[in-house]
């Protein structure tokens, strides 16, 4: 007879020894009938010792929705999905040695907690396979199997019909591809702790029902895909849309598995690659992607579930500051909703709470990868101090107040009402003509280079993208021709026409997209003294530009109504911002670093 666990606790989870790095592993009892009931003991392991362990990755699921197992003789309330991947992985024959973090963990203990927290990057590198459960089958699951094996199989077929070679045609439709689509878009591939369960593992397979995919095979066919995107673009956007927008759950994942892309990345950059992802405990966001962080990026934080998640994130900030010298997370402020993850965050924090809007979101990521091109803040040193919790005060040169701020173009996929740039060229217009910040460089010279400044450029060999700087009049005869089509193709109600695509040639759509990724989220703005420029849709009239010490781009902060204990105006963190003329530290000039120039700015 079994007893139910809860009321013997400190039984089932006896303390582990932390000097000796222990874990608890699950002993799954074999059985040949699906009906009998999951039976499995605790073991205390550690990890200083050579342990034979699997380890599952698969999706809580609704706590609330629970079946009983036996765990050494006792009841133990499994979410449901949990039950069923036991019942998936038992052995008809002997038993299997598994780590389940919702039965190794006591999951009621946060100091346990969070120091198992901590090793979860070694158990799931160290487990001989991690195995993921995405569930039962559908209605079309075989079919998503059916797509993926073949395309993984032939990296060089292409996926279109009137391409040599192609994908059998037997699965080249819409039935395979929008299974595929489905199958990608499980739970699974939406969770936060997921990721570093599937990126640090040595092998991987992928369950669903009783079949199975091999993570080679997997990500055999995201390379195959991002290669043939890259290089032929056979990918026909027309098939399934819908398979084309759920691949990067995958890309991302199979970046990351290769150590080196880990080395090279940012722990940040991972943070936002995965922004999207959903996890109940908001303070999961880091701790659940910390196995990954390597370098200098390793140790970066300790889980710890006694702090608030306002108090982690700010802590994170604090210490990405002072491993880096820069402000760079300050691009990862985004003010497009009050956070209901994480209330009363400063605003000088990222939440990386998911995004108000995805598609808007892709964009952003992409043009983060050109924050290394710009030095705005060259020459001028980080002086970053926070004196008390949720303040930063931080030194820097004010370059002038907006005095107008133009409306951010709107995305309404796959189109984009492009008639708000003639709006924009127009108020350019007159700012050129009523100051004299920009020389003799003409409107359209200076607008081109606001709108266009960057682009993503495709290195053919090797199937990757590489972002790149615009320089001086670098195609303006191509913003001409576009410009031209742009106000060509406004119609009668003020609105541009969906069909712009249609009348650009190769480059026009290249630069057309480019000019996507730079405006999206992004309104224009006019100052005082003629600045042009892009700031972010929350920026408006009265807020201040400024270039601020240790960051690459300048930034737009609001006065508010309050002062410090010295006297010092307080200012709210709106967002960064592309300023021309500002770009490679030209408004530091030949400033005295060290001169009353230089100011504190107070933020909260």
């Amino acid at each position: 007879m079994s007893i139910d666990y809860t009321d013997h606790l400190e039984i089932l989870h006896r303390t582990l020894n932390t000097h000796k790095r222990e874990i608890r592993v699950v002993a799954l009892h074999s059985s040949r009938e699906h009906d009998d009931p999951v039976v499995c003991d605790l073991h205390t392991k550690s990890l200083n010792a050579k342990v034979e362990f699997e380890a599952l990755s698969y999706v809580w699921g609704d706590q609330q929705h629970t079946t009983a197992i036996q765990v050494n003789g006792f009841l133990f309330q499994a979410a449901k999905n949990l039950e069923e991947a036991l019942r998936r992985l038992r052995h008809p024959e002997r038993q299997r040695i598994l780590w389940i973090d919702a039965i190794c963990i006591d999951q009621t203990d946060n100091e346990e907690r969070t120091q198992q927290v901590g090793l979860m990057g070694e158990i799931y590198s160290q487990a001989q396979q991690v195995l993921v459960w995405l569930g039962h089958h559908d209605g079309a699951s075989r079919q998503a199997i059916a797509f993926i094996e073949a395309a993984a199989l032939d990296a060089k077929a292409h996926w279109k019909f009137d391409m040599s070679p192609h994908l059998p045609h037997q699965v080249l439709d819409t039935l395979h591809t929008s299974a595929t689509a489905s199958l990608l878009q499980r739970p699974w591939f939406t969770r936060v702790w997921t990721v570093q369960e599937c990126v640090l593992a040595s092998s991987l397979t992928f369950l669903i029902g009783d079949s199975s995919i091999s993570g080679d095979t997997l990500w055999s066919f995201e390379q195959n895909y991002r290669w043939h995107v890259n290089t032929c673009g056979c990918i026909d956007y027309t098939i399934d849309f819908s398979l084309v927008s759920s691949m990067s759950a995958t890309s991302n994942m199979a970046e990351l598995r290769n150590e080196g892309a880990r080395n090279r990345m940012c722990f940040s950059r991972m943070l936002r690659l995965f922004q999207s992802r959903q996890c109940s405990d908001a303070r999961d966001r880091v701790y659940g992607l910390l196995g990954m962080a390597t370098g200098k990026w390793r140790d970066v934080l300790v889980p710890n579930y006694e702090r608030s998640a306002g108090e982690v994130f700010e802590e994170y900030f604090v210490e990405c500051v002072k491993r880096t010298g820069e402000l760079k997370e300050l691009s990862y402020v985004f003010h497009n909703s009050d956070s209901e993850e994480v209330p009363r965050l400063p605003s000088w924090v990222p939440t990386w709470s998911p995004p108000e809007n995805s598609e808007e979101d892709a964009w952003f990521q992409v043009r983060e990868l050109f924050l290394p091109l710009y030095n705005a803040g060259i020459g001028l040193e980080l002086s970053f101090i926070r004196p008390e919790p949720g303040v930063a005060i931080i030194k820097g040169i004010l370059l002038d107040v907006i005095e107008s701020v133009a409306p951010a173009p709107i995305l309404d996929s796959p189109n984009l009402d492009t008639s708000i740039y003639i709006e924009w060229y127009d108020l350019a217009e007159s700012a050129v003509l009523q100051h004299d910040r920009y020389g003799s460089s003409d409107t359209e010279a200076v607008f081109h280079r606001i709108i266009c400044n960057s682009r993503m450029e495709q290195n053919t060999a090797e199937g990757k993208l590489e972002s790149l700087r615009f320089s001086g009049s670098d195609f303006l005869p191509v913003f001409q021709k576009w410009f031209d089509i742009v106000k060509e193709e406004l119609n009668g109600k003020g609105e541009a026409s969906a069909d712009i695509d249609a009348r650009l040639d190769r480059e026009g759509i290249m630069y057309h997209t480019t000019v996507i990724g730079s405006t999206i989220g992004r309104g224009f703005c006019v100052s005082k003294t003629g600045y042009l420029g892009l700031a972010t849709k929350h920026a408006r009239k009265g807020d201040v530009l400024m270039v601020l010490g240790g960051a690459r781009v300048p930034h737009v902060l609001r006065p508010t109504s309050m002062f410090d204990g010295a006297g010092r105006m307080i200012y709210k963190f709106v967002g960064d911002a592309y300023v021309e003329g500002v770009m490679d530290g030209e408004a530091i000039g030949d400033i005295d670093v060290s001169s009353d120039q230089l100011e504190d700015f107070v933020l909260m």
